[in-house]
């Protein structure tokens, strides 16, 4: 179930990378992601995305914070 998850958030972002391609108006995606999503990091990295930078304690979930880690990609 993992897998296709992140198949279909692969998919996602391809899709709306292309859009923005073709349209020539978006030049910059942007995303947050929880510094502990390893599985999304590494898929966002394998798509392009670069860190932008990282702000601590952005999420509280059930009493514990977590960090958040902003990533972009430049659509040429």
């Amino acid at each position: 179930m993992k897998v296709s998850k992140l198949r279909s958030g692969q998919e996602v972002i391809i899709r709306l990378g292309k859009i923005a391609d073709a349209e020539a108006v978006i030049r910059k995606i942007n995303l947050k992601v929880r510094s502990d999503n390893d599985s999304a990091i590494r898929l966002y990295r394998k798509l392009g995305f670069k860190e932008l930078g990282t702000v601590t304690r952005e999420f509280l979930i059930e009493d514990t914070f977590y960090d958040c880690l902003y990533m972009g990609i430049e659509i040429d």
